[in-house]
C-alpha cells in the first residue's frame, strides 16, 4: 500500500490537470466542440483462434459457444461478453451480428459499463452496481433499437426489425458525451448525456441462444486538433471533483464576454455543478440570467428535474409545456425521461391520483407517441385497474397495449396483436396451450416451469438431471433429482408443509405474504406504503370478506367488497383468481339464493372460459355439470384437476341444496401441491373457504 499521505480526489486531480493542459497544449484555441476520427483497429476478432478467451470474459448467468468461427449465446435469457481492457471514452466497436434462422428473435447488442467483469461477476445485467449502457438491436423480441441507461430507463427508441438469419453490421460509437448506433451504415439511435462519459468496459450481449457474433472490431478516436472548451471542466465534473469543476467554469466565464457561446453554456456547468454538490441556491441564481439556447432550456429542464425529485409535481408540470416546446431534441428527450421516472414513482407509490393523472395528461398533449412513455403511462393505467383506457389509448402501440390485454385476460387477441416471445408465452399459459409452449417456446424458462408445474409434466423439464437454478422450484411438485438450496424456495417450501409461522418469521416479500396472512399479520402487509404490495393488499381483503362471511357479519362483508370491485382484478393475478371469480360468484349462497348463484357461476364461465390455465373454467364446468368427471381431470393443468374435481362437486351440492362437506373434506385431504394453488404461493383462502363449508356450523 503507497505511503503517500495525498488524498486520492486531490492525486487524480492533479492528474487530470496535468493530463488536460498537455493536450490543449497542441491547440491554439478553444473550439466549442470537435469531430471524431478514428484509428485503426486496436481489436480484431475472428474467434477463429482460443486467443480471444484471453481478452474476453463471460459475465452472468449466460454463455456463449464456437459454431462455424462464430460467436454465438447458448444462455435462455441473457449471455453477456466483456473485454478484460478497460477503455478510455472515445472508442467504437463493429461487428457483424445474425439472429441465427434457427433461434427466438433477441437482442443483438451492445454494454458500456463503468463495472469491471470482477463487479459485474455473476450478477444479472439490470444489477450491476455502477453506470451502464445497453446499446439494444433486436430488442425486446426483434421490436425496436434503442439506448438504455442503467439507472436512467430508455434513452432513445426507434423502430427496427432485423431480419432473422441475415447477417447485419452493427457499430456503435461513444465519445466523450455521446452514443451513436449504426446498423448497416445507417444512424439508428443517439444518446447524449451531460454528464460526460468516464472510461469504461465494452461488453456484447446476446438475448436467447442462437446470436450469433463475428467480424469484431474495437476502434479508438485519435486526438482531436482542438480541445473542448469545457475539457478540464467536465474532466473534473466526471470524476465528482464539483468544486474543482465549478471554479473552471467559472474562469471560462469571466473571460469571455457574457453573451459569448462558450460563456452561456460554462454558466450553466457551473450551476450544475453547485447543483450536485449539494448547493441548490448557487446553482439556480446562475441559471436565472442564462439567455442562449439550448442552454436556458436545459436550466429550465433542472428546475423541473428537481421538482420532480422533491415531489414537487404540481410545479414540474406547470413549466413542462414551456420547456418542452422550447427545447431542441435533447431536452426534450431528457423531459420524456423525467416525465417517465415521475410516473414509475407515483405508480410504484400506488399514488394513483390527481397527480399522475395531470402528467398521463402531459404526454396526451406533447409526446403521444413516444413508445417508452406509453409503456409507462400503460402500467400507471394498469395499476389503476382502467384496463379498458389502456386499449382505448394504445390500440396502436403494443408494447402499451399488452399491458390491458394482460390485465383482462384478452389471451387470444394477444396472440393476435402481440409479436414480443414474453407476452406471447404468456398468452399461451394462460389459455393452457401448455404444448405450444413446450414445442415453440422452450426457451422462456418462466413459462416452461408454471406449464410444467401445472401439469405434472416433469417430462418435459429441460436437460434433466441438470436443468439449472431456475427449475428448482419443481422439486416442490414432485419432480425428482432436484434440489431445494436457495431462501426463497425454502419459505415455499415451508408453505408447501403448512409451516406458516416459520415463513412469516422471515421479512416480507412475494413468497412471505401469504404466510403473514395465514398468521393474522395481514395489517402489516395493508400499513406498507411502498406500492411493492398492492396485490397482496387487495389479497387481504379478499381474506378479511371471507372473516365477515363466516361471522355473519353483513356489514363487514358490504365494506370488503366495496373495495374489490370486479373490474379492477388484474387477471395476471393469479394468486386470487379463486376468490375474484369463485367466491364472488358464490356469495348469493349466503342468502340462500340458489339461483342467482347459478346464474353468477355461468356468467363466470363465460367471462373467464380461456384464462388462468383453464383452472376456473374447469371448476366451474364441475360446479354446473357442464363437464364430466372425465373432462375435468383431463384439464391442462392435470397436477391439481382431482382438487378441482372435488371443489366442483362440492360447490354443485350447495347450488343443489345438497350436503357438499364429503367433497370438501376430499379436496382438504389432497396433497399441497395438488390444491388450488398459484403455482409456488400457498394461499390458504381455499382452504379455509372449504374447512368453513365442510364443518357442521356454515350455514
Amino acid at each position: 500500500m503507497s505511503s503517500d499521505p495525498t488524498p486520492r480526489h486531490n492525486r487524480l486531480a492533479l492528474l487530470l490537470v496535468i493530463t488536460v493542459v498537455l493536450a490543449a497544449a497542441v491547440a491554439v484555441t478553444y473550439a466549442p466542440s470537435s469531430p471524431w476520427s478514428w484509428g485503426p483497429d486496436a481489436i480484431s476478432e475472428d474467434f477463429a483462434s482460443p486467443d480471444w478467451k484471453k481478452r474476453w470474459v463471460n459475465v452472468g448467468d449466460g454463455s456463449f459457444t464456437l459454431r462455424d468461427n462464430r460467436l454465438v449465446s447458448t444462455g435462455n435469457r441473457a449471455s453477456v461478453l466483456m473485454l478484460k481492457e478497460r477503455l478510455p471514452a472515445g472508442c467504437a466497436i463493429q461487428f457483424t451480428g445474425t439472429m441465427l434462422a434457427d433461434s427466438p428473435p433477441g437482442d443483438l447488442s451492445v454494454i458500456w459499463t463503468e463495472n469491471s467483469p470482477e463487479e459485474a461477476g455473476s450478477k444479472e445485467l439490470w444489477k450491476w452496481p455502477g453506470r451502464s449502457w445497453i446499446i439494444q438491436t433486436g430488442a425486446y423480441d426483434n421490436s425496436f433499437a434503442s439506448i438504455t441507461a442503467q439507472p436512467g430507463g430508455m434513452m432513445a427508441i426507434a423502430p427496427l426489425h432485423l431480419e432473422p438469419g441475415t447477417p447485419h453490421d452493427i457499430r456503435v460509437e461513444i465519445t466523450t458525451d455521446t452514443i451513436v448506433l449504426y446498423v448497416d451504415g445507417s444512424e439508428i439511435c443517439r444518446h447524449r448525456e451531460m454528464t460526460p462519459f468516464t472510461s469504461g468496459y465494452l461488453a456484447i450481449f446476446g438475448y436467447y441462444a442462437g446470436k450469433a457474433f463475428d467480424n469484431l472490431r474495437v476502434q479508438h478516436s485519435r486526438m482531436p486538433d482542438t480541445v473542448p472548451a469545457m475539457a478540464i471542466g467536465n474532466s473534473f465534473f466526471r470524476h465528482e471533483l464539483y468544486d474543482l469543476a465549478a471554479n473552471e467554469y467559472h474562469r471560462l466565464r469571466m473571460i469571455h464576454d457574457e453573451t459569448h457561446p462558450v460563456s452561456i453554456e460554462a454558466r450553466y456547468r457551473e450551476g450544475l455543478s453547485h447543483f450536485r454538490a449539494g448547493r441548490d441556491e448557487d446553482a439556480f441564481r446562475l441559471w436565472q440570467r442564462i439567455t442562449g439556447e439550448p442552454w436556458r432550456s436545459w436550466a429550465s429542464y433542472e428546475y423541473i428535474a428537481h421538482a420532480i425529485a422533491s415531489n414537487d409535481h404540481a410545479s414540474a408540470r406547470k413549466d413542462f409545456p414551456r420547456v418542452y416546446q422550447a427545447g431542441n431534441v435533447d431536452v426534450r428527450n431528457a423531459l420524456v425521461r423525467s416525465w417517465v421516472a415521475a410516473v414509475n414513482s407515483l405508480t410504484d407509490a400506488n399514488q394513483l391520483n390527481d397527480e399522475l393523472d395531470g402528467y398521463l395528461q402531459l404526454r396526451r398533449d406533447l409526446f403521444a407517441d413516444t413508445t417508452y412513455a406509453n409503456e409507462a403511462a400503460a402500467k400507471a393505467l394498469r395499476r389503476a385497474g382502467r384496463f379498458e383506457q389502456i386499449l382505448d389509448e394504445f390500440d396502436h402501440d403494443p408494447w402499451a397495449l399488452q399491458q390491458g390485454l394482460l390485465a383482462l385476460g384478452q389471451h387470444e387477441t394477444n396472440l393476435e396483436r402481440i409479436p414480443f416471445t414474453q407476452a406471447r408465452a404468456r398468452a399461451l399459459l394462460g389459455m393452457g396451450r401448455f404444448e405450444e409452449i413446450w414445442k415453440d417456446y422452450r426457451q422462456v424458462e418462466w413459462a416452461m416451469r408454471e406449464s410444467i408445474s401445472y401439469s405434472g409434466r416433469f417430462d418435459q423439464i429441460p436437460n434433466p438431471g441438470n436443468p439449472g437454478p431456475g427449475y428448482t422450484e419443481l422439486a416442490l411438485f414432485g419432480a425428482s433429482g432436484i434440489p431445494i438450496d436457495d431462501n426463497n424456495h425454502l419459505a415455499i417450501a415451508g408453505l408447501f408443509k403448512g409451516d406458516f409461522a416459520s415463513v412469516a418469521s422471515q421479512p416480507l416479500n412475494y413468497y412471505t405474504a401469504s404466510a403473514y396472512i395465514a398468521t393474522g399479520r395481514g395489517d402489516e402487509i395493508l400499513a406498507d406504503t411502498s406500492g411493492r404490495f398492492a396485490r397482496e393488499q387487495r389479497l387481504v381483503h379478499w381474506h378479511r370478506a371471507l372473516d365477515a362471511a363466516i361471522a355473519g357479519d353483513r356489514d363487514a362483508l358490504a365494506a370488503e367488497l366495496a373495495l374489490l370491485p370486479s373490474e379492477t382484478f388484474d387477471h395476471h393475478w393469479h394468486r386470487a383468481w379463486f376468490p375474484e371469480v369463485i367466491f364472488r360468484a358464490w356469495l348469493p349462497l349466503l342468502d340462500g339464493d340458489r339461483e342467482a348463484a347459478a346464474a353468477a357461476f355461468d356468467d363466470a364461465a363465460k367471462r373467464y372460459h380461456n384464462d388462468f390455465s383453464l383452472r376456473a373454467w374447469h371448476l366451474i364446468g364441475a360446479a354446473r355439470g357442464t363437464l364430466s368427471s372425465e373432462e375435468v381431470l383431463n384439464q391442462p393443468a392435470a397436477l391439481q384437476a382431482e382438487g378441482i374435481l372435488h371443489l366442483g362437486r362440492a360447490l354443485r351440492a350447495e347450488i343443489d341444496g345438497a350436503d357438499p362437506a364429503p367433497h370438501y373434506q376430499a379436496y382438504l385431504a389432497l396433497p399441497a401441491p395438488q390444491r388450488i394453488t398459484n403455482r409456488l404461493v400457498i394461499d390458504t383462502f381455499c382452504d379455509r373457504f372449504a374447512a368453513w363449508r365442510s364443518s357442521n356450523n356454515a350455514p
